[in-house]
């Protein structure tokens, strides 16, 4: 088993209602939420054990809808804890939007067998 970590995956594709880029602060909302989400659902041994090592986090880039829903797909079949964000679409959305995907924290060997592709944030 490898360090616990965490790792968040940001859909860097994403605009908002007026075709524009979206905010960096909302990007980082959207990460905040996949991050909090995993926290919650795990067990309170390994949140000790992770914290106990830093609580390693690291954000990561997609480029598309399809690719953030493809990794969700992965870590259901590897039985990787994961948590998908989707936007209300309240704000800066249109409609409601798949943004973000926390991944973990876990075993770091496997999340890295599902990100170790994808680029740093």
């Amino acid at each position: 088993m490898g360090r616990i970590k965490q790792v968040i995956v940001v859909r860097t594709d994403l605009k908002n209602k007026k075709g524009e880029k979206v905010r960096t602060g909302k990007l980082i909302t959207q990460g905040a939420h996949a991050a909090v989400n995993c926290v919650m659902k795990t067990d309170s041994g390994l949140l000790s054990a992770w914290a106990d090592d830093g609580s390693t986090k690291i954000v990561v880039k997609c480029n598309s809808e399809a690719e953030l829903i493809d990794l969700k797909s992965v870590c259901m079949l590897r039985g990787v804890p994961f948590s998908l964000v989707r936007d209300a679409g309240r704000t800066e959305f249109a409609e409601p939007t798949y943004t973000a995907l926390g991944i973990g924290p876990c075993d770091g060997d496997a999340i890295d067998k599902i990100t170790g592709n994808l680029e740093l944030f």
